[in-house]
């Protein structure tokens, strides 16, 4: 039971790899978005808990990887639906 488990785990990350380098130009637009919108983010975020996507122009299926931007950046976020919100 383990291997299968691993196996569907390879899977996983083998389609996210797919989606990134299939979609790979517009993540590269959406990190370039986030370097200019980024402090206005993290502000919306702190102040007001979430910030919905559509507010900033960023479709939903990027909302994991505005997560993980953040991240990096220290904020702890979590996506709730359309929304990133502060993770605490």
């Amino acid at each position: 039971m383990k291997k299968i488990r691993r196996v569907y785990s390879f899977i996983s990350v083998l389609n996210d790899v797919d989606t990134i380098i299939s979609d790979i130009e517009s993540i590269s637009a959406l990190f370039q978005l986030l370097e200019s919108l980024g402090d206005m983010i993290t502000i919306k975020i702190s102040e007001e808990g979430c910030v919905n996507l559509d507010e900033v122009g960023i479709e939903q299926k990027y909302g994991r990887y505005v997560v993980s931007w953040l991240k990096v950046r220290g904020v702890e976020t979590l996506l709730k639906g359309n929304q990133i919100c502060r993770a605490n």
